[in-house]
């Protein structure tokens, strides 16, 4: 993967994490509101939340000009001062019971990432795992997505964070990047 998309998954996973860390913290503070206290940024299961953290925190320091939502395109990353494309980003949620309701929108965003002319594709996935899951998730999903023959999660740069869910459970946040 090329460094500048193994970059941005890490940008993207630390702004999550600082994110959750703080919504931990608020709903925590606000007993009112959350009487049992629990529950992070997977209160607001929501990619176009996800989406915008992500663009907040790549603003800050990522080495190439982002846009979001251009051309069908989650988010575009441009040469800085010009108009010429690095590439493009996807993003989906995949936190499903099965699994399987997301796999749809994966596949037609992955087809959407390959039918465009942008030299760099990344397809970036937003996971909730039990912990310690989260590998053999990636594999299981790669090989549903029909990204390989056998389950393989070494195809995906990831960043994981422990987090609660708001049931209170001790969970998995996955950021997996998949370059096509």
């Amino acid at each position: 993967m090329k460094a500048e998309l193994k970059n941005l998954i890490a940008i993207a996973g630390a702004a999550l994490k600082e994110e959750d860390t703080s919504f931990l913290n608020d709903v925590a503070k606000n007993r009112q509101a959350y009487p049992d206290g629990r529950g992070g940024i997977l209160r607001f299961n929501n990619e176009h939340y996800y989406k915008f953290v992500v663009a907040r925190a790549l603003v800050k320091s990522y080495p190439l000009a982002i846009a979001i939502e251009v051309d069908s395109h989650d988010m575009v990353l441009y040469h800085p001062n010009s108009t010429s494309r690095f590439g493009a980003v996807e993003m989906k949620r995949w936190m499903g019971a099965s699994g399987e309701q997301e796999i749809p929108g994966i596949l037609r965003d992955i087809e959407k990432l390959r039918d465009s002319e942008v030299e760099n594709a990344l397809m970036l996935i937003f996971a909730e795992n039990r912990r310690g899951d989260s590998g053999s998730q990636l594999g299981w999903l790669s090989k549903r997505l029909g990204l390989c023959q056998v389950e393989d999660q070494s195809l995906w740069e990831r960043y994981l964070f422990p987090t609660l869910n708001p049931q209170g459970n001790e969970v998995e946040f996955c950021v997996a990047g998949y370059e096509l």
